[in-house]
């Protein structure tokens, strides 16, 4: 929900580590509540921080789309980070941040039914809990101590908590599901391998990510390397602050892509993704990318690109303004999601900084073959982590996006709320 930015000529965003762990620590004063499903819709009323318009109805079509009023469905004291969108369309992963104390619980979330189901709990960590369909299993990374830096894997069954010893240890915090299976880094010898639901090793291909340029150990990188799995095939997309590589799991294939440079009189360097997802058809991958290997970052761009023809293009704000025609406050892209169709994808763009500094999202549509992002539902706003912040159903027929309120100015607190957005196909 927050973003930290300085501004000396130029404004910096923070990156995904750092948000996560920033907004843990704004949070960790509130008052700890279960979650209750609520039937208030937005708008909110007036005494909370987000004015929205009385009597709104859906926006007319968008990019095919129309996007219905948002509804309120579940709330919490603290953070929530939406993680995942399950196949069945009506449930959602998320962690929630524990008031008072620097733990989250791993729920999944009916939000039709209302059922939740809670699959552990962990120190804090901006790492993601990866669903395993399949078996309804939940794997995730975690701090084993307060005291140290060592990643243990717990692969839980709901109802099973992190009191249980970790099926392994010594791994990457990034994890991947693949299948009823877990890609895990192992730090030690730099390798993506596979392991099975009770984290033994599984026979077969693994990743030499020292051979295709990452390394686990190296403490400036490791913070941004993370994994992405195409959902029909065994290609994989590794990334960090430096490296954008396709590994094909199965055939060992594998290929680096270039995102360029970007060069103008306030910024130089290559540029880099934070954040990458493929499209529902494995054929494209939208990214969020900036530049330079040192936070807070200074910008970040929108790009899709085609792995079948190896053409990358950008959506969006001009990578190439100048500093004074850049609108610093309201250009950073802060999540993407594709729609079924892998043509369209929803974005969250910022809006706009209360005087608290908390910055808030808009919701737009753009496709892979438009130059810039139409807002829709103009005037409501969101707000979570950064990619964390909303997803679309693999039906389509919905988005799940975080609607925080202000719950209290001293000390500065706020509530989660998520809020369901109808959408159809015009």
């Amino acid at each position: 929900m927050k973003i930290e930015r300085k501004r000396s000529g130029v404004v910096g965003l923070v990156g995904v580590a750092i948000v996560v762990v920033a907004l843990v620590w704004l949070l960790r004063e509130q008052e700890a509540a279960p979650g209750a499903m609520l039937d208030s819709p937005l708008p909110t009323p007036p005494s909370q921080v987000t004015p929205t318009p009385s009597g709104a109805t859906p926006m007319p079509p968008s990019g095919g789309y129309k996007f219905g009023e948002p509804k309120v469905i579940f709330g919490h004291s603290s953070a929530i980070n939406l993680i995942e969108s399950l196949p069945n369309s009506d449930e959602v992963l998320l962690t929630l941040q524990q008031s008072g104390i620097i733990t989250e619980t791993i729920i999944t979330l009916n939000f039709i039914s209302g059922e939740q189901r809670v699959f552990g709990q962990r120190l804090g960590d901006p790492a993601k809990p990866v669903w395993l369909n399949e078996h309804q299993l939940v794997a995730f990374t975690a701090r084993t101590s307060l005291e140290e830096l060592q990643h243990g894997l717990w692969i839980n069954e709901a109802g099973e908590s992190q009191g249980k010893q970790p099926d392994m240890l010594d791994v990457h915090p990034a994890i991947l599901g693949y299948g009823d299976q877990v890609l895990i880094g192992t730090k030690k010898v730099n390798q993506a391998r596979l392991v099975d639901r009770f984290g033994r090793a599984v026979d077969g291909n693994s990743l030499d990510l020292r051979a295709l340029g990452f390394d686990l150990g190296d403490l400036h990188r490791t913070t941004f390397f993370n994994m992405e799995k195409a959902p029909s095939d065994t290609r994989i997309a590794l990334f960090d602050n430096q490296k954008f590589i396709i590994a094909n799991l199965d055939t060992g294939e594998t290929k680096e892509v270039d995102l360029g440079t970007k060069n103008t009189e306030f910024a130089t360097g290559p540029r880099w993704a934070m954040l990458a997802r493929w499209s529902p058809n494995g054929r494209y991958i939208a990214m969020i990318t900036t530049i330079s290997n040192d936070l807070p970052v200074y910008f970040t761009e929108l790009a899709v690109w085609d792995s079948k023809t190896g053409y990358l293009r950008f959506i969006g704000p001009s990578p190439f303004l100048r500093p004074e025609q850049w609108n610093w406050e309201l250009d950073f892209i802060s999540d993407v999601a594709w729609a079924p169709d892998s043509y369209h994808l929803a974005v969250m763009k910022s809006v706009r900084k209360d005087e608290f500094g908390i910055e808030y999202y808009g919701l737009h549509i753009t496709s892979i073959d438009l130059d810039d992002l139409q807002p829709v539902l103009e005037g409501y706003e969101f707000g979570a982590s950064w990619g964390n912040i909303f997803r679309w159903s693999s039906d389509g027929t919905k988005i799940v996006a975080a609607c925080p309120k202000l719950a209290g100015i001293e000390p500065l607190e706020f509530e989660t709320q998520l809020c369901l957005i109808p959408v159809e196909q015009a």
